[in-house]
């Protein structure tokens, strides 16, 4: 064991050394490995105890964000700031309009406002010109204006009142956690490569749920699931979910196309929910990615 410890600090220290960032890919990485080590015989390694340990430190080099604190902070920070916001709303007495649940709303908002505050403070970049309109304005407020409408014209079970408050609230309250996750998020971990990125974005939307509820598995699932079955398949759910919606918002640049497809699931029938569902993954799949040159406002 000693021995396998010294090994590693040896490939650490000589990669550290040597590094530059023309060597950042792993062909060039293992050739490095050979030659300042195994080739100078400074210790004997087979090729699967150089992948072992290599691998870690490959993905941790180049996923430098989990190692610059000038990263680091700006993403617990929010994380920290979006949870007690949401905590502290969640401790708030029980606030009404008709039967519109604004404590419910707020609750949706801590995201959003920790968001806009480390925006400000930590002045990070809007890197993916992520705004309201995106890059095709009519066709998002189009998919915006059918999925507001669609529960009215689908749903016949219960009053318009109720629809009306329950496309209000869920609509709002997606969009102050989209704004958050894929909005300031999305944007502060632009250092990570994609599954890395969509990992910590996911593990932590998963985090900040026990923010309002003890048993975020049951809240998000509503089924009564073992921790040890139910928060892997949450977070890895949650990330999956952060990758295609996160996609959305960097093809279109928009940040209410996630937040239709967040607020559907809790507010649209079943025709309503396939009909936009089956826009968006047309938008997914035929939307090219665009660029932009000017900077474009948070919202």
């Amino acid at each position: 064991m000693l021995a396998k410890v010294r090994k590693s600090g040896y490939i650490l220290r000589g990669y550290v050394s040597f590094i530059t960032p023309e060597l950042r890919s792993r062909r060039k990485f293992y050739r490095l490995i050979w030659e300042r080590f195994l080739k100078n015989r400074l210790f004997c390694a087979d090729l699967f105890e150089v992948a072992y340990i290599g691998e870690p430190i490959y993905y941790l080099v180049n996923n430098s964000v989990l190692m610059n604190k000038g990263k680091l902070v700006p993403i617990l920070v929010y994380f920290v700031g979006a949870f007690s916001l949401t905590f502290a709303f969640s401790q708030l007495p029980k606030w009404t309009i008709g039967t519109l649940d604004c404590t419910d709303i707020l609750c949706g908002w801590g995201p959003l406002f920790s968001g806009l505050a480390c925006y400000q403070f930590f002045k990070v970049p809007n890197q993916y010109a992520i705004s309201l309109k995106g890059a095709k304005p009519y066709l998002t407020w189009g998919i915006v204006g059918l999925a507001l409408l669609l529960p009215f014209l689908t749903i016949n079970t219960i009053s318009k009142t109720t629809i009306l408050s329950s496309v209000v609230s869920q609509f709002v309250y997606s969009f102050g956690e989209e704004f958050g996750w894929r909005h300031y998020l999305q944007n502060a971990t632009a250092g990570l490569n994609a599954w890395g990125r969509y990992l910590l974005i996911g593990s932590l939307w998963f985090l900040w749920h026990y923010s309002f509820t003890k048993d975020p598995v049951q809240a998000m699932t509503g089924q009564s699931i073992p921790a040890l079955i139910g928060i892997p398949l949450s977070v890895g759910g949650l990330s999956v979910f952060s990758f295609i919606w996160g996609d959305l918002v960097i093809k279109t640049r928009s940040i209410l196309l996630p937040t239709v497809a967040h607020y559907l699931p809790k507010a649209g029938g079943t025709v309503s929910l396939s009909v936009v569902v089956a826009l968006l993954v047309l938008i997914q799949v035929g939307w090219k990615r665009l660029t932009s040159t000017e900077p474009t406002p948070l919202l």
